[in-house]
């Protein structure tokens, strides 16, 4: 599992800097408050609370933040879809990964390939079941020590208070040259 370097500030809600890889794009601190209609009721794992689809994400962005994989799949629909673009020949990350064990997948293969040099988020909108955050991150490939830093725009698909779909927009051909050294 992936765990923030040290000597790094989390206290910044709109950067995260070299937080853990447990999302690559979902993750990223958001401070956005959401009309009482996209309002769900969630089972926290201490309690039950009341938290608007937007909050739903923020806990996303706060536990990749802390490099708790757990907390960040305590909020998926056990049945969610996480899709990443691109192709699985120019970058492992790329496909779709189904349930809470793909979501680990997700996570187990972004920690075994990339480091996070720094993530923001620019802006969360909430429009009933529809979150979208917007933002850009810095990674390290590993293997070949390229780097890419490109905005994208996160899209998750929420019911119930939980996240059934989530889906990254973000320049693949950045990535793609990153992971074969260029």
């Amino acid at each position: 599992m992936f765990q923030p370097r040290t000597g790094k500030s989390m206290a910044s809600k709109h950067r995260i800097g070299q937080a853990a890889l447990s999302g690559l794009a979902v993750l990223m601190l958001c401070a956005c408050a959401a009309e009482p209609a996209d309002t769900e009721t969630t089972t926290d794992q201490e309690s039950e609370v009341t938290m608007t689809n937007a909050q739903v994400i923020d806990k996303i962005y706060e536990s990749f933040g802390k490099g708790d994989v757990d907390g960040v799949v305590s909020v998926m629909a056990d049945d969610v879809v996480w899709f990443h673009p691109g192709s699985k020949d120019d970058f492992p990350l790329a496909g779709e990964f189904n349930g809470t064990d793909g979501v680990r997948e997700f996570f187990t293969i972004a920690g075994t390939n990339l480091d996070v040099l720094d993530q923001e988020v620019f802006s969360t909108v909430s429009e009933g079941d529809q979150v979208l955050v917007r933002g850009r991150e810095h990674m390290r490939v590993k293997a070949t020590g390229g780097e890419y830093d490109t905005p994208w725009i996160h899209a998750y698909t929420l019911k119930d208070g939980k996240v059934v779909r989530f889906e990254e927009y973000i320049d693949t051909a950045q990535m793609r040259d990153a992971f074969a050294g260029n």
